[in-house]
């Protein structure tokens, strides 16, 4: 079992511990267990792959900052590598999308569009990337 796999069967204490000993403060006030799982995952494979870019460093000390207000990266610094997993929260149930070369997988299934499995989740129209938090609302407002 992986360190990443171990977040998964954690309590919210236990995470809030992790937190604390990978970041080096609490987590903020309000923030979910499907949340600071997804942080910790994605810090486990920083430390263990490639660096990443100023702009995402950037943004993830900003969100983990006390009193954070959580806001979407700019769409120039979000490209979605092969690989990546996408965590989204909806009704009280976590769902992962894993970036393919091409496409997108949920639940095993390929799919071509992000809003498609939005779509599924919800049962309604949804913009994938504005779901998956990959929009820029400020830009979308001033345009």
């Amino acid at each position: 079992m992986t360190r990443i796999d171990e977040l998964s069967g954690m309590e919210t204490a236990e995470l809030r511990m992790a937190w604390e000993e990978d970041l080096g403060r609490p987590p903020p006030t309000r923030a979910s267990d499907a949340y600071m799982r997804s942080v910790l995952a994605y810090r486990i494979q920083e430390w263990a792959g490639p660096k990443l870019s100023a702009a995402t460093v950037r943004h993830l000390e900003r969100l983990v900052a006390p009193n954070a207000r959580i806001e979407a990266m700019p769409m120039q610094a979000r490209k979605l590598s092969a690989g990546t997993s996408l965590l989204r929260e909806w009704n009280g149930e976590t769902h992962e999308v894993r970036v393919l070369e091409s496409g997108f997988e949920y639940r095993g299934r390929r799919h071509r569009s992000l809003s498609g499995i939005a779509r599924e989740i919800t049962g309604t129209r949804w913009s994938g990337p504005a779901f998956f938090g990959l929009k820029d609302r400020d830009r979308e407002n001033s345009a």
